[in-house]
């Protein structure tokens, strides 16, 4: 079991005792209350956390492609891992795939990298793709924003639309 803080809030981690759990409990330190935040997609037995920018990362070691980059908007949680975007429904407390991006998320390379995050109330995701000239060894740092638009009723869905994607950057 982990804890880390972010903020005036500490989370509770990951399983003890040799147990993986994908389970990940919050205090509010300001409230004095606990609460249960979604749970990893991936079960952990040891995560390693790192809080930035007011966005906690979670990894384990022996897996890299573990690895997911979580964010929250407009109260909603969203997560990037094994090539598909994820949301949190708090209703049946499950990740649910965001609609409309399946075509666009392969394209989001996981082997060297993906993070997501808040800008203006919108999902950025932030990859590293295809060497440019690879015999110089440089990396292209990608850049997409999408739209979310969160549809209630009786499918309680979020959709997704790439409003701008392009290269960022271009390093050795």
């Amino acid at each position: 079991m982990l804890y880390e803080t972010v903020g005036s809030e500490t989370y509770e981690i990951g399983g003890q005792n040799k147990l993986y759990a994908s389970d990940v409990w919050v205090y509010n330190k300001l409230i004095g209350k606990r609460r249960k935040a979604p749970s990893m997609m991936v079960a952990r037995k040891n995560p390693l956390t790192c809080s930035l920018d007011g966005k906690l990362y979670m990894w384990e070691v022996y897996r890299a492609n573990f690895g997911e980059s979580i964010s929250k908007i407009a109260e909603v949680w969203y997560s990037y891992d094994q090539r598909e975007c994820w949301w949190y429904d708090t209703k049946c407390r499950k990740w649910r795939l965001v609609r409309g991006l399946t075509e666009h998320c392969r394209h989001f390379s996981r082997e060297l990298g993906v993070e997501i995050g808040s800008y203006g109330g919108k999902l950025v995701i932030f990859w590293v793709g295809p060497a440019l000239y690879p015999f110089l060894g440089t990396s292209r740092i990608w850049c997409a924003v999408i739209l979310l638009k969160k549809h209630c009723g009786r499918y309680n869905e979020v959709w997704g639309q790439v409003e701008w994607a392009d290269i960022m950057l271009t390093a050795p």
